[in-house]
C-alpha cells in the first residue's frame, strides 16, 4: 500500500502544468455532479417525505393538527407547524408544542438538513431520540421537553450541531450519563436536562461553555461533587438548578461570585459548608435562592438584603444556627421565606417585626427551630397577602395574638407543638379563606370558639393533645369541605353528633379517640363511604356497633377499642374489603367471632381481646 501511495505521489509531482489544468477541470465537473446529486438526495421533496414519515409515526393526534391537516391539498411548507426558507423552500422550522401528539420520533428528521428549530415539547412522544438529529448541523433550537422519551442520551451525538444554543430535554425518562461532547457546543446559552434519570457525575468539561446562561439538571440521579470548572468558566450564568440529586461536597466559592445569577437552586442534595457572608453583595441580581434540604451550617448572612431583588429565600432543612438577621425585612420584594427545620432560635423575634415591610410576603415558616418567647403582636402587621404561616414545633409560650385576624388571606395556619396556652382566639373564625388549621400539642383550654364553625372552607382541622373540653355542636356540619378531623386526646364529652358523619368530604381520617364521648354511635356513620381511617378508642361509647359500618367501603384503619360497645360483631364487617387494621378489643362484645374475617384480603392486624366472644380461632 505504501509503495502505491509513493508511486501516486511521484506521478502527481511529475505531471505537466497542462495535465494539472485538465485535472482541475475534471475536479470541477465531479464537484458539480456531486452537488447536484446531493441536492437530489436532500431536497424540497426529501423534506416532504421526511414530514410524511414523521406523520406516519404519530398514533394519536387529539387536535388533528398532523393527521388531518398534513395532506396534499396544501404544499408541505404551509402545513401547520412547518416553516420553510424563502430561497430554497426547505423546512427550517418544525414547531408542534403542546399538541398532545403521541408516537415515536422518526429517524428521517435527520433528512431535514436545513432545520434550525425543532420544537416538540409538551407532547407524548416515547422511545429513543433518533441519533440522526445529531446530523442537523444548522440546528439552533431543540426542545423535546415534557414527553416520555427514553434511552441513553450519549447515543445522540449532538457534537456536530455546532450552532445549537438552546437544548431542552427536561421531564422525560432519559438515562445514562451526561455526554462529554456537549462541551463542544460553544454557542450553548440554555441547557435544560432536569427531571430525567440521568446518573453519574457532571462533566467538568461543561465549564468550557462560557456563553451558558441557564443550566438545569434538577431531579436526576447525579452524584459526586459539583465541578469547580463550571463555576469558574460559566461566568454568565443566570439560572442554575441542581435540586433533587445525590450531589455532595462543598460548592465552589466561584459560584457565589457570579454577579449575573438570578436563580440558584441546589435543594435536596447533600451539599455542605456555609453560605458566604458576602452573598448579598456578590449576587446583587438574585431573585430566587433555594438551598433547602442539604447540610449547610453556620448562620444566615446579614448581607442577604443587599440582594434587593430577592423574592424567594428557602434555607429550610439544614443545620443553620443563631439569630435571624433583623434586617431581613429590607427585602421588600420578598414573597417566600422558609427557615423551617434548622437550629435557629432564641427569644429575639425582631426579624418578624421587620417583615411587616414585605408587603408581598405570601409564605412564611420558622417551623421546627428553637424559638422560645411569646409570639409578638407584630404578627398582626405581616402582609395582608400572606397565605401560609407556620410557627409550629418551637417553644413559643403565651397566647395567640388576637391580631391574627388581620391576616385575612391566610389559607394555612400552624402553631402546633409549642407551649401555647389560654383559649383559642375567636378571631381565628374571621379567617374565612382558611383551609388548614393546626393547633395540636399545646396547652389550649376551654371550648372550641363557636366562630370557628364559620370556616366553611376548612379542609383540615387538627387540635389534638390539648386541654379542650365541651361538646361538639351540631353546626360542625358547616365544615362541608373537611377531609381530616383530629380532636383526640382532649376532654370533649357528650355524644358524637350525627352531623359529623353527614360530612361527605371526610375521606382521610377522623380521630376522636381519648376523650369522654358517651352514648351510642350514630348509624349515620355509614355515610362516610370514602373515609380511610376512623379512631374512636378510649371513650365511653356504648350500645351496639351500627350495621351501617359496612357501608364505609374505603375504611383501612378502624380502632374502637376501650369503649363500652356490646352485642354481636356486625356481620357487615365482612364488606370492608380494604381493611388492614381492626381493633375492637376491650369492649363488652358477645357472640361468635365471624369466620368471614378470614375473607378480608388485606387485613394485617386484628385485635378482639378482652370481650366475651366465643368460637374457634382461625388462621389468617
Amino acid at each position: 500500500m505504501e509503495v502505491m501511495k509513493k508511486m501516486t505521489r511521484e506521478k502527481t509531482l511529475s505531471l505537466s502544468s497542462s495535465a494539472l489544468c485538465t485535472l482541475h477541470l475534471l475536479f470541477c465537473i465531479i464537484s458539480t455532479s456531486f452537488v447536484s446529486s446531493s441536492a437530489t438526495l436532500y431536497s424540497n421533496e426529501t423534506d416532504r417525505i421526511a414530514l410524511l414519515e414523521f406523520k406516519h409515526r404519530i398514533s394519536d393526534d387529539p387536535h388533528g393538527v398532523v393527521l388531518n391537516s398534513w395532506n396534499d391539498s396544501l404544499h408541505h411548507c404551509s402545513w401547520q407547524g412547518v416553516s420553510c426558507g424563502r430561497k430554497h423552500q426547505r423546512v427550517v422550522e418544525l414547531r408542534l408544542p403542546d399538541m398532545g401528539l403521541v408516537g415515536t420520533l422518526s429517524p428521517r428528521i435527520g433528512n431535514l438538513t436545513f432545520l434550525k428549530v425543532l420544537e416538540l415539547g409538551g407532547n407524548g412522544f416515547s422511545g429513543e431520540i433518533p441519533g440522526e438529529i445529531g446530523s442537523l448541523f444548522r440546528l439552533r433550537y431543540l426542545n423535546l421537553s415534557i414527553n416520555s422519551l427514553t434511552g441513553e442520551l450519549v447515543k445522540v451525538n449532538l457534537s456536530n450541531c455546532s450552532n445549537l444554543w438552546f437544548l431542552d430535554i427536561s421531564i422525560n425518562a432519559l438515562q445514562g450519563k451526561i455526554p462529554q461532547d456537549l462541551a463542544k457546543l460553544k454557542k450553548f446559552r440554555a441547557l435544560f436536562m432536569g427531571t430525567n434519570q440521568l446518573r453519574g457525575r457532571i462533566p467538568a468539561a461543561l465549564g468550557n461553555l462560557s456563553s451558558l446562561q441557564v443550566l438545569g439538571m434538577e431531579d436526576n440521579d447525579l452524584e459526586g461533587s459539583f465541578p469547580q470548572e463550571i463555576a469558574r468558566g460559566c461566568w454568565d450564568l443566570k439560572i442554575f438548578s441542581l435540586g433533587s440529586n445525590n450531589l455532595t461536597g462543598k460548592l465552589s466559592s466561584s459560584l457565589f461570585n457570579i454577579t449575573s445569577m438570578m436563580k440558584i437552586s441546589v435543594t435536596d442534595n447533600s451539599f455542605e459548608g456555609t453560605i458566604p457572608s458576602y452573598i448579598g453583595d456578590s449576587m446583587p441580581n438574585l431573585e430566587v435562592f433555594y438551598f433547602d434540604g442539604n447540610k449547610f451550617h453556620g448562620s444566615i448572612p446579614i448581607s442577604f438584603p443587599n440582594a434587593s431583588k430577592l423574592q424567594m429565600l428557602d434555607v429550610s432543612n439544614n443545620y443553620l444556627v443563631g439569630k435571624v438577621p433583623h434586617n431581613i425585612g429590607k427585602l421588600k420584594d420578598l414573597k417566600n421565606l422558609n427557615l423551617e427545620y434548622n437550629l435557629l432560635g432564641g427569644n429575639d423575634l425582631a426579624f418578624i417585626t421587620s417583615l411587616s415591610n414585605c408587603s408581598d410576603l405570601d409564605s412564611f415558616s420558622i417551623r421546627g427551630n428553637r424559638f422560645e418567647s411569646k409570639l409578638p403582636n407584630s404578627i398582626a402587621n405581616l402582609s395582608s397577602k400572606l397565605t401560609f404561616l407556620t410557627l409550629g414545633d418551637n417553644k413559643f409560650v403565651g397566647t395567640i395574638p388576637i391580631g391574627i385576624k388581620n391576616l385575612a388571606s391566610l389559607i394555612f395556619l400552624g402553631v402546633d407543638s409549642n407551649l401555647l396556652s389560654g383559649v383559642i382566639p375567636s378571631e381565628i373564625g374571621k379567617l374565612q379563606k382558611l383551609q388548614g388549621l393546626w393547633l395540636y400539642r399545646n396547652q389550649f383550654l376551654g371550648k372550641i370558639p363557636s366562630t370557628l364553625y364559620n370556616l366553611t372552607s376548612l379542609a383540615e382541622l387538627d387540635i389534638h393533645s390539648n386541654n379542650l373540653e365541651g361538646k361538639i355542636p351540631s353546626n360542625v356540619e358547616n365544615f362541608w369541605n373537611l377531609y381530616f378531623l383530629d380532636l383526640s386526646h382532649n376532654k370533649f364529652n357528650g355524644i358524637i353528633p350525627q352531623e359529623v358523619f353527614n360530612l361527605p368530604s371526610l375521606s382521610n381520617a377522623v380521630d376522636l379517640s381519648s376523650n369522654s364521648f358517651i352514648g351510642p354511635l350514630s348509624p349515620a356513620l355509614g355515610k362516610l363511604k370514602t373515609l380511610n381511617e376512623l379512631h374512636i378508642s378510649g371513650n365511653k361509647l356504648s350500645g351496639k356497633i351500627p350495621e351501617t359500618i359496612g357501608d364505609c367501603l374505603s375504611l383501612e384503619y378502624l380502632d374502637m377499642h376501650a369503649n363500652l360497645f356490646e352485642g354481636k360483631i356486625p356481620h357487615s364487617f365482612v364488606s370492608l374489603k380494604s381493611m388492614r387494621h381492626l381493633d375492637i378489643s376491650n369492649n363488652k362484645l358477645t357472640g361468635e367471632i365471624p369466620r368471614e374475617f378470614q375473607k378480608l384480603p388485606l387485613l394485617q392486624y386484628l385485635n378482639l381481646s378482652f370481650n366475651d366472644l366465643e368460637g374457634e380461632s382461625f388462621p389468617f
